[in-house]
């Protein structure tokens, strides 16, 4: 458990965030992926990092800023402009972040834990993406930005 000014996060023994892994994705499966109930996708870009012991763990806890946002329309969070997201670094496959880089990162929207102070924070779990902008990711950002609403 993660907890903030009032708030907490089942932070789970997980080390199987999807990153490194967007080679294969269709943008078939993306769609899906984007349209199912409560998920959102998101490219960011990481503002500040750190590295932080939380509940005997090892996160990076990473500030980053939202440029472009999708979900299904059966939500109805609006785009935040900033969220803290925390990655274990037990996720191998997740390079340690850096500040200026841009990443696709998606989850489900009811992962976003607000606190008191009404700071947004997230979890990175199983099934999660951050995929770090490079040649082979080109496809999830240009099918984020381009693609219309998810149908219902």
């Amino acid at each position: 458990m993660v907890c903030w000014d009032g708030s907490c996060s089942c932070a789970e023994a997980s080390c199987t965030v999807r990153c490194s892994q967007c080679r294969s994705i269709t943008k078939k499966h993306l769609q899906n992926e984007l349209c199912s109930e409560n998920m959102f996708g998101s490219t960011v870009k990481v503002e500040n990092y750190r590295t932080e012991n939380l509940s005997g763990w090892e996160y990076f806890i990473i500030e980053i800023s939202l440029k472009h946002w999708k979900q299904n329309v059966k939500t109805t969070v609006q785009m935040p402009e900033r969220i803290e997201v925390l990655l274990r670094t037990c996720n191998i496959r997740c390079p340690e972040p850096k500040i200026g880089e841009v990443y696709y990162f998606s989850g489900n929207i009811n992962g976003i834990v607000v606190d008191f102070n009404t700071k947004m924070h997230y979890v990175l779990r199983d099934d999660d993406r951050w995929e770090l902008a490079n040649e082979e990711c080109g496809h999830l950002f240009s099918y984020l930005i381009t693609s219309g609403p998810c149908s219902t």
